[in-house]
């Protein structure tokens, strides 16, 4: 693609940026430190920025974070705002693990990795643990919950003492992904620091090439993370550094992330540094209570706009159906919006949820996108045939056929003229294949003749195919798209959204219940000892409360489990002139 005739003169100004961010989106003469509040268009910003920068042609930028809807928002944004394929390709928009996998595919001889490497999902890796242990003598539940002690080993290291076991399963857990050319995400992180600390060549190539890191939720690091942007900077003033974050939305301590040390390394670098604290997303009353939330003192005007309701019920099941048929009012409405249950943890939700559906009210349950059976076939179809053209897994591409298409594998491997596809294909929804087809094919020739049927029942706006075209091989499907790529939150699809304050972490809704505020809920009570984590679940709140735009109502129980209960000590009092008239 040829550089088109005409460039705009001001490649930023599709972004509408005013003011300081004007400014800062076209700053690149020193490192920018952004103290960046919910709704303050942040990702707009770092995307802006990274244009300026391609269009300037001053050289790659990497565009780090640690959510794939983010990634593929500030993507789209870049590639919609650059007008040229070749400034295009200066900017890399990835998350964190991502991007450290890719340069561990590209690098990871220095390491003796794989160009093949995968990187398992906690669930996957939760399950070759199990595996290993089984293979060790002992029972599966031995290793229950791996992925999560792995975690905060690996933090704590020597002063880990919670299983006299966990040491040697770690060696051999690890040797065992190693041979299948697999990681977890935190090996990943520290392969990626381990080679650029130990390879000068290494972090020269991508210091060179990639000299703007632009890292979004900077909050979210954690010590090994940390060290990974320090060594993508470092500190001979030839990288520019542009990091935005937001303390306050700061919510995952308690696996390592900490934001003042992120803070203080920032600032030794000597940036410029900037607090974006206008809010576009949430109506002033919303941002108002937030900041109450905070513990911060507002001045509290009677004609904010935004509604936030304050609501008791008297148990669990009261509350359940009282918010059932508001939701259900709210969703007949011709002006419904787009709408949102919030708690802080999934057990307090079950029971609205459960109400919901037997309501008939489409419920969204997490962030991923949910397929169709054939939509997930014909990934794994597309991916098997990659796989078995490259000869790179043809275990997983004879599973795939067993597992997923009831082929009888002993004839696959053995196929010759005497076989027909239907004799293969032995499960009764392949019947259409069965009769239509009179070839003898081989295993990647069945697989495409899959891949055809199942094209023609997909929609016409499936990205089915893309996906699929962006794994090497099942696996990379099954642990990549299906883990990771597959985890977005596309507001405008039908339905209520339910989750956690967590999970709704960068999401914004015109209407928000947060329920469940009972003290000892929100905060957990296990919190009640340790100040840094009831401050961490503060933010948590807060973090919940600022996904609306225009009306946020919490509600709380009188009684739960035959116990009196009060409201959240995070929330102003119930009598205070926060909370709207109903």
């Amino acid at each position: 693609m040829s550089e088109p005739t005409h460039v705009p003169s001001d490649p930023v100004g599709s972004f509408q940026l005013s003011g300081v961010r004007a400014e800062l989106a076209r700053t690149v003469d020193r490192h920018m430190l952004v103290l960046a509040g919910p709704g303050s268009g942040k990702t707009h910003l770092l995307s802006a920025h990274a244009v300026w920068i391609a269009s300037q042609r001053r050289g790659g930028v990497l565009l780090l974070t640690f959510s794939h809807r983010a990634a593929r928002e500030m993507e789209s944004r870049v590639r919609r705002a650059i007008a040229s394929l070749e400034q295009a390709r200066l900017v890399t928009a990835s998350t964190l693990h991502a991007w450290c996998l890719s340069v561990l595919r590209v690098h990871g001889q220095f390491l003796k990795l794989p160009s093949t490497l995968e990187m398992l999902e906690k669930e996957d890796v939760d399950l070759l643990a199990s595996d290993v242990a089984v293979r060790a003598g002992l029972s599966a539940d031995a290793t229950r919950g791996y992925s999560g002690w792995l975690e905060e080993y690996r933090r704590e290291r020597t002063e880990w003492k919670r299983h006299q076991l966990f040491e040697s399963l770690q060696l051999e857990i690890d040797e065992e992904m190693r041979r299948q050319g697999t990681l977890d995400p935190g090996a990943v992180i520290r392969w990626t620091v381990d080679l650029l600390l130990n390879f000068d060549v290494v972090r020269a190539s991508i210091r060179h090439h990639r000299p703007f890191v632009l890292v979004d939720e900077g909050q979210d690091c954690d010590a090994m993370q940390l060290e990974l942007l320090e060594l993508l900077v470092g500190r001979d003033q030839k990288s520019h550094l542009f990091l935005v974050m937001d303390p306050d939305q700061s919510l995952y301590g308690w696996r390592g992330a900490n934001a003042r040390a992120v803070l203080q390394w920032a600032r030794s670098l000597g940036p410029r540094e900037e607090m974006l604290t206008e809010n576009y997303r949430c109506a002033p009353r919303i941002q108002a209570l937030a900041t109450m939330i905070l513990g911060r003192a507002v001045a509290l005007p009677l004609s904010l706009e935004g509604r936030t309701f304050l609501i008791e019920h008297p148990d669990v099941q009261a509350e359940a159906e009282a918010l059932t048929k508001s939701v259900q009012t709210r969703w007949n409405s011709e002006e419904r919006g787009t709408i949102a249950v919030l708690a802080r943890a999934d057990w307090r939700i079950k029971v609205l949820r459960s109400k919901l559906e037997s309501a008939g009210i489409p419920v969204r349950r997490s962030l991923r996108i949910e397929r169709s059976l054939d939509e997930e076939i014909a990934v794994e179809a597309i991916c098997a045939v990659n796989a078995w053209k490259q000869q790179s897994e043809p275990d997983v591409v004879r599973a795939f056929l067993r597992d997923r298409l009831g082929v009888d594998v002993s004839a696959v491997q053995t196929v010759g003229d005497e076989h027909s596809l239907g004799e293969l294909v032995n499960e009764p929804r392949w019947s259409a294949l069965r009769s239509a087809s009179t070839s003898r094919p081989t295993p990647s020739q069945l697989l495409s003749e899959v891949i055809k049927l199942l094209m023609l029942v997909l929609p016409v706006e499936s990205d089915v195919p893309t996906i699929a075209e962006k794994h090497r091989t099942v696996r990379g499907f099954l642990t990549g798209v299906s883990g990771e790529a597959r985890r977005t939150a596309d507001t405008s699809r039908e339905g209520v959204f339910v989750g956690t304050f967590h999970g709704a972490k960068g999401l914004e809704f015109d209407r928000v219940i947060v329920l469940g505020c009972e003290d000892g809920v929100v905060p957990d009570w296990r919190s009640d000892t340790d100040p840094a984590r009831l401050e961490e679940e503060r933010r948590a709140l807060f973090v919940g409360v600022t996904r609306a735009a225009k009306t946020v109502l919490v509600t709380f129980v009188r009684s739960r489990d035959g116990r009196i209960q009060e409201p959240s000590r995070f929330l102003p009092l119930p009598e205070d002139t926060i909370w709207s008239l109903r």
